[in-house]
């Protein structure tokens, strides 16, 4: 085998290995990407039932100054909310439940609501002002 044949070889082998890795890592990718899911969607079809009590699980988003979806319909008594994206440093309040959390990438929290419309707001600074507000219908 001359010189030349064996570095285009070893060039060939490293071309696909580059390849399979970049493959491998896209699908990889698609894997952890792939969901038809909206934010705001109930995630849960079916409310998940927890002894007698239903929960049903919401997934919000927010940033400066919004909350995605800033209307949200849900069947209590147990309302479960998951934060799928957060920029900055938000919270996610409502007076008449006591609720009070500050939000992160990813967290979920629960509470209990009857059936009603409720204000959540955001208490940082002026971001309510700036629109960081929305309703909770629970049927």
């Amino acid at each position: 085998m001359s010189k030349n044949t064996g570095i285009i070889v070893a060039l060939g082998v490293i071309v696909l290995l580059l390849g399979g890795i970049y493959v491998f890592k896209g699908n990889q990718n698609a894997l952890m990407t792939s969901s038809n899911q909206e934010v705001g969607e109930v995630v849960d079809k079916e409310p998940v039932k927890s002894g007698q009590t239903e929960i049903e699980m919401v997934e919000i988003s927010s940033g400066n100054y919004f909350f995605e979806p800033n209307e949200i319909t849900v069947k209590g008594p147990k309302i479960t909310i998951k934060v799928a994206k957060n920029s900055g440093i938000h919270t996610f309040v409502i007076d008449e439940l006591g609720v009070k959390e500050s939000l992160k990438n990813g967290m979920e929290f629960s509470f209990e609501a009857e059936p009603g419309t409720y204000t959540f707001y955001c208490d940082i600074g002026n971001h309510r002002q700036l629109g960081m507000e929305g309703t909770l219908v629970v049927e």
